[in-house]
C-alpha cells in the first residue's frame, strides 16, 4: 500500500474524529443525551495515535520521548497559560498551586484541570501512551496466527486493566488499552495485510455484541435483573464500549478509504497540521465562561461561529508553537557555541 494513500486515509479519519469531538461538546453544552454517544472522537484519536506509532520503529528512545513531549506540551502549555491568565483577569478565578503545577507537567487528568480546559485530560493519557510505546515495540509479531495476535493484545490489555481495577495505578485502563489496540493492529496489519480481515470481522462482531450489552445495562432493557457487579461497573462498561466502537470505526473507515484514490490536497494537509491545536482550543468557545453557544438567538449561526473561532484560534496556536520552536532552536544553537 502506498504511503500517500495511508496518510490520506488517516488524515480523513483524524478530521472526522475532530468534528465528532467538537459536535460532542456542542451537544453537551445544549444538554443533550446524544453528546455521550457522539463522544467517541477521542477514542478514535487514541486508536490513530497507536496505529501511527505501530507503523514506525523507534531506534532512539530518548529522541522519541523528546519529540513527543515537544509536540504535545508546547502548544498545550501556550494555551494553558493564556487561559489561566484570562480566567484570573476576566473571571477572578484562582487555582490551587498543586493544580497549576500538575497542569504544567501534564498530570492534569489526576490532579484537576482549569475550568476552560477540562477536555485536556487527554494530554496526561497520551503522554502515558507514548511512554509505554518503546516497551510495546519489544513484543514480537513474526509468524503469528490471528489467535496468537488476539491473545497477545488481550493479555497486555488485561494486565493494564487489572492494575487499574485494583488501584495499583490510578489510570483509566480503557484509554490506555485504546492506544494499545491501535498499536497492535497496525503492527499486525503491516505484516499481514491480507489476513487482518478475519480479525477486523471478529473485532466488529464483538463490538456490536458489547454495545448491545452496554445499552441493555445502561437503559435497563430486556427485563433482565443484572448482577450488582455489573451495575456497579456501568461506567467501566461505557468506557470499554466507547473504546471498541471508536476502534471499529477507525478500522473499517481505514479499509474503505484506503481503497479510494483521494489526493492529499490543501484542505486535508491544512487540517493535518492544525487538528491537535483546534482540539486544544475548541472547548473554550463551547462550554463554561467564554461559550458562544448563546451568542445570538440563531443556534446554527452560533455553531458556525464556534467552528470558525476554533479554526482561527487553532491556526494562531499553531504559529505560536512554531515561534516557540524557533526560539528554542536559537537558544540551543547559542548554548552549543558557548560550549565550543
Amino acid at each position: 500500500m502506498e504511503n500517500k494513500r495511508v496518510d490520506v486515509s488517516i488524515s480523513i479519519i483524524r478530521l472526522i474524529s475532530l468534528i465528532l469531538i467538537i459536535s460532542c461538546h456542542i451537544l453537551q453544552g445544549l444538554k443533550l443525551e446524544a453528546a455521550y454517544w457522539v463522544n467517541i472522537g477521542v477514542q478514535m484519536f487514541f486508536f490513530l495515535s497507536g496505529f501511527l506509532y505501530g507503523l514506525k520503529d523507534i531506534s532512539d528512545v530518548r529522541e522519541f520521548y523528546k519529540k513527543r513531549l515537544k509536540r504535545i506540551m508546547i502548544p498545550y502549555l501556550i494555551i494553558f497559560l493564556i487561559m489561566l491568565f484570562l480566567e484570573y483577569k476576566l473571571k477572578s478565578k484562582k487555582y490551587d498551586i498543586n493544580i497549576i503545577l500538575a497542569n504544567l507537567v501534564g498530570l492534569q487528568s489526576f490532579f484537576g484541570r482549569i475550568k476552560t480546559l477540562t477536555h485536556t485530560w487527554f494530554i496526561s493519557y497520551i503522554l502515558i501512551c507514548y511512554a509505554i510505546t518503546p516497551l510495546l515495540q519489544k513484543i514480537e509479531f513474526k509468524n503469528i496466527t490471528n489467535f496468537q495476535f488476539i491473545k497477545k493484545m488481550f493479555l497486555v490489555c488485561l494486565f493494564i486493566s487489572i492494575l487499574s481495577y485494583f488501584k495499583v495505578t490510578y489510570i483509566i485502563a480503557p484509554w490506555i488499552c485504546n492506544y494499545i489496540i491501535g498499536y497492535f493492529y497496525s503492527r499486525y496489519y503491516k505484516k499481514y495485510e491480507k489476513k487482518d480481515i478475519k480479525f477486523s470481522v471478529i473485532f466488529l462482531t464483538f463490538t456490536i455484541v458489547f454495545l448491545v450489552f452496554r445499552v441493555g445495562v445502561q437503559y435497563k432493557l430486556f427485563n433482565i435483573n443484572w448482577p450488582k457487579a455489573i451495575i456497579k461497573n456501568t461506567t467501566l462498561i461505557k468506557q470499554w464500549s466507547h473504546v471498541l466502537l471508536g476502534c471499529s470505526i477507525c478500522i473499517w473507515l481505514y479499509k474503505a478509504l484506503s481503497k479510494i484514490k483521494i489526493k492529499y490536497n490543501f484542505i486535508i494537509r491544512f487540517f493535518d497540521k492544525i487538528s491537535f491545536h483546534v482540539y486544544l482550543v475548541h472547548q473554550i468557545f463551547i462550554l463554561n465562561y467564554f461559550s458562544l453557544l448563546e451568542l445570538s438567538k440563531n443556534l446554527v449561526l452560533n455553531i458556525v461561529i464556534i467552528f470558525i473561532a476554533s479554526i482561527i484560534s487553532g491556526v494562531s496556536l499553531y504559529f505560536m508553537q512554531k515561534l516557540v520552536d524557533k526560539l528554542l532552536e536559537i537558544i540551543k544553537l547559542r548554548r552549543r557555541k558557548c560550549v565550543i
